[in-house]
């Protein structure tokens, strides 16, 4: 072998090499989100070469450690990023071109004269090298589909986590205050049973009191089940085992509000229909789609194979050589059918991509008029309500040192000051999942519709309390 030849041959395993690696596309996945923002992304959520990591996890976790570890450890996520290199088998698979046809016949003489002779033929379908090209661009157009689900899959996870982390957060806070709301009904029902059993007062004001305090361990009950819930959701998105579940814990409380929501609701739409993945992933739908009629309408045409046939007569030593034709008879099938089918599909996509514009900016709308009216539920708690619950308990305090009312005003204002609190943590959780959601948004995911909340405090007893 001519050695001169060696560095073309690397060069073409090389390149073959190159072309069957799905690594330049993880980058590819990393860059378009650095670009997106998420400048500290993990590496291994973007290459599932890397294996899983539980690095992040410990007992004292911040947010954006569940985020991370999130990206890292789902396995769902690596199951999609792994279809990065099935789309990229796929559009290798889609560039190449059939192989040629070898064709041997030979004739072995039953009577006469005849000699035996060999007949080699070699064709190659020409169609294919027209049918390639469109080909190829259907797979491109898939491939670069996969690479923005992968990327808007963990815009989602991270939405997903941070939302989780703010849900357990709340959920742990709550259930503090409900364990407070369940130790001062406790108190009530204790007191009042005692002066019942003085003849103080009547028998209904003590089954109030004693219902009360079911009311408040009720909601103690209540509120531990959704902090196991939320803490399940979040160990499911990190995709623990039963054994590294309980090895994890979120540090600190839900963050403070930051200043109102600046900017017109007109502005934030257009910035995330032009940031949108939904929206490109549309157009690399129409694309693959104009490819696959463009190749239903190639393979409509006759078969056609061009090459090389040779006669060989071994008895006299004789060689004949001549190019071969093959050619399909369009008699039977014309291939209606299938550029119908594309055309049709081809119009799908259209309306699809319209409907698909629609709710984008839908979603866009809905993400920042909910972020809004969280901020402003909040605030209005925060500033307003829960001070002026404070500032009753601390009214009634007065009063009650002064024998102006009775312990049960006092414990009832505490009840109503956290109870307050409890709607007011609760409204700072829902401004975080809001705003998790307008981010996704803006980084081009497609944000979540988020569930209208409710006004109901469980464990506050109705009616007006007697003295």
């Amino acid at each position: 072998m001519n050695v001169r030849w060696l560095p073309f041959l690397a060069l073409c395993v090389l390149a073959a090499g190159c072309a069957t690696s799905p690594q330049p596309h993880y980058r590819d996945i990393e860059a378009r989100l650095s670009d997106r923002g998420f400048t500290s992304l993990p590496r291994s959520a973007t290459d599932p070469s890397r294996g899983a990591s539980a690095g992040r996890v410990g007992t004292a976790m911040s947010v954006d450690d569940v985020v991370a570890a999130t990206l890292e450890n789902n396995e769902t996520l690596r199951a999609q990023l792994s279809r990065v290199g099935v789309s990229t088998g796929e559009l290798l698979a889609a560039g190449t071109v059939s192989n040629p046809t070898a064709e041997v016949m030979t004739f072995f003489p039953a009577a006469g004269d005849r000699p035996f002779s060999l007949e080699v033929g070699v064709l190659q379908e020409l169609n294919d090298f027209v049918i390639r090209r469109h080909r190829r661009n259907v797979a491109h157009a898939q491939l670069e589909r996969t690479k923005l689900s992968v990327a808007e899959s963990i815009l989602s996870l991270s939405a997903q986590a941070r939302a989780a982390a703010y849900d357990y957060l709340a959920a742990r806070a709550v259930l503090e205050l409900r364990t407070q709301s369940k130790d001062a009904a406790g108190s009530s029902s204790e007191i009042a049973e005692e002066l019942r059993a003085a003849g103080n007062i009547s028998q209904l004001d003590m089954m109030r009191r004693q219902a009360a305090r079911e009311e408040a361990v009720l909601a103690e009950r209540v509120a531990a089940q959704r902090l196991l819930g939320a803490r399940e959701r979040v160990t499911r998105l990190m995709s623990l085992s039963a054994d590294a579940a309980s090895t994890w814990e979120i540090k600190g409380a839900l963050p403070e509000l930051p200043k109102p929501v600046t900017g017109t609701s007109d502005a934030f739409e257009e910035q995330t229909a032009s940031a949108s993945l939904q929206l490109e992933d549309g157009r690399l739908a129409l694309q693959a789609a104009t490819a696959r009629r463009g190749a239903a309408r190639a393979s409509a045409w006759p078969h056609l194979a061009l090459g090389v046939f040779a006669e060989i007569e071994p008895r006299e030593g004789t060689v004949g050589v001549g190019p071969a034709l093959e050619l399909e008879l369009p008699i039977l099938r014309f291939g209606r059918g299938d550029i119908a089918a594309a055309d049709a599909e081809l119009v799908a996509v259209r309306h699809d991509n319209a409907q698909r514009e629609v709710e984008v900016r839908s979603a866009a709308r809905g993400a920042r008029a909910t972020l809004v009216q969280a901020a402003q539920r909040a605030r209005l708690l925060q500033d307003v309500l829960l001070p002026l619950r404070r500032e009753v308990t601390r009214e009634t305090l007065k009063h009650y040192n002064g024998m102006y009312i009775g312990v049960f005003e006092l414990l009832q204002a505490k009840r109503d000051e956290i109870e307050t609190n409890v709607m007011w943590i609760e409204a700072v959780r829902d401004y975080w999942t809001a705003r998790a959601q307008v981010d996704l948004a803006v980084a081009g995911g497609m944000p979540a519709s988020m569930p209208v909340p409710t006004m109901s405090s469980p464990g506050a007893p109705s009616g007006a309390e007697s003295h």
